[in-house]
């Protein structure tokens, strides 16, 4: 999904023109920085949308936990439930804050 930065800063030096070189040159920094920008911004949603999944297939696995105790209460089952619940509040500890 995303690119090497690496490989698009070269691209993109290399496809500038030699017209005049220290505006050609100010572009290129231009241009890599938007990429680099671009790339973190990416990079951060992709955590946050991981993060989110995580959160959700926790809640999933809490109310399994729920559906289990309530058809038979047994040490399984409270293991099941707690271990649950303890996994839904680290899912929800690791979505990323709003900078």
């Amino acid at each position: 999904l995303l690119c090497n930065c690496n490989d698009s800063i070269a691209y993109f030096l290399k496809m500038s023109s030699p017209k005049n070189p220290q505006n050609n040159l100010a572009e290129s920094i231009k241009t890599a920085t938007l990429l680099r920008d671009l790339r973190s911004i990416a990079e951060r949603h992709r955590t946050s949308l991981a993060s989110w999944l995580f959160l959700v297939g926790s809640l999933i696995f809490l109310l399994d936990g729920f559906l289990e105790l309530s058809e038979s209460i047994s040490i399984h089952a409270l293991l099941h439930l707690t271990a649950s619940v303890l996994f839904t509040i680290g899912s929800a500890l690791f979505i990323p804050h709003k900078n």
